[in-house]
């Protein structure tokens, strides 16, 4: 009869040492808002993989302290802030908290504000800042919310070129924003 040792995880051990290893560096070390963004896309890959929801939940915490020791001009900042959102969206699904879409929001927002008039990404980023201020409005029945979002949809359609691939998508999130209002969800 054969007797099967149990053999950790190896990346369960390696998260374990990781986080070990972040928590003793200190607030000032330049290299901590990077290992921290690794730790928290690892959390995010095991919850993807063993769908434990603390893993999200340390992932959420790990990558907004990763943003927080980072300046607008750090590198990496704008991957940090996009892996947060994807971690807060992710536990909004599941959850439901009204606090993760509006720290999406707020994430989103930030990402936008980093982004030139140049990039090529423009675009995309202000159609997600436009959804973000459409869900929580409609989750909240939040009317500022919705202004936002429809202003943010506007700029969108001033900036995008005619034969673009995403103007479709935004007239149709424009379209969804102002229909909102007539919706009986809410008592406006």
């Amino acid at each position: 009869m054969s007797h099967q040792m149990d053999v950790p995880d190896a990346f369960a051990v390696s998260l374990t040492c990781l986080e070990a290893n972040v928590i003793m560096l200190p607030d000032d070390e330049m290299k901590k808002p990077a290992l921290l963004h690794y730790l928290g896309v690892s959390l995010g890959h095991r919850f993807t993989q063993k769908r434990e929801v603390v893993d999200l939940d340390k992932a959420v915490l790990v990558l907004q302290e990763a943003v927080q020791l980072s300046s607008d001009g750090s590198p990496g900042i704008l991957s940090f802030l996009s892996d947060l959102d994807e971690s807060c969206s992710r536990r909004f699904d599941i959850l439901q908290h009204p606090s993760d879409t509006y720290q999406s929001l707020l994430t989103r927002k930030r990402i936008l504000h980093l982004t030139s008039d140049e990039d090529l990404q423009k675009l995309y980023r202000l159609d997600a800042l436009g959804l973000s201020f459409f869900l929580h409005g409609q989750q909240l029945c939040d009317i500022v919310a919705l202004n936002e979002s429809i202003s943010v949809y506007e700029i969108a359609m001033a900036l995008v070129p005619v034969d673009h691939s995403l103007k479709p998508s935004l007239l149709n999130n424009l379209g969804l924003a102002l229909h909102s209002f007539r919706t009986p969800r809410c008592a406006w």
